[in-house]
């Protein structure tokens, strides 16, 4: 189940966020945003109304998987944020 979940990385066009946006069956679930304060959390968005269901899907997967997925996106993006701070500092 875990082979359906898909992650695209982006940044916003008008500030310094970053982005994790997590899919699922090629649709879009939520979004983790990541702004450039270190002491902000990772906040997540969802999308409940921009899924379109062409065919008859599923949008049930396991919970473990939901999460360790979250997690992995969330490190992600705390490391993606150092790395752009410290090329900035050089």
């Amino acid at each position: 189940m875990k082979e359906k979940f898909e992650v695209v990385f982006t940044t916003s066009p008008t500030s310094e966020d970053i982005y994790g946006e997590i899919l699922f069956d090629s649709q879009i679930l939520c979004r983790l945003i990541k702004t450039d304060d270190e002491d902000e959390e990772v906040e997540i968005e969802f999308f409940f109304d921009q899924i379109v269901l062409e065919r008859e899907a599923e949008r049930r997967f396991p919970l473990r998987d939901f999460m360790n997925i979250l997690q992995e996106v969330e490190g992600e993006l705390i490391r993606w944020l150092k790395n752009i701070n410290h090329v900035e500092e050089i």
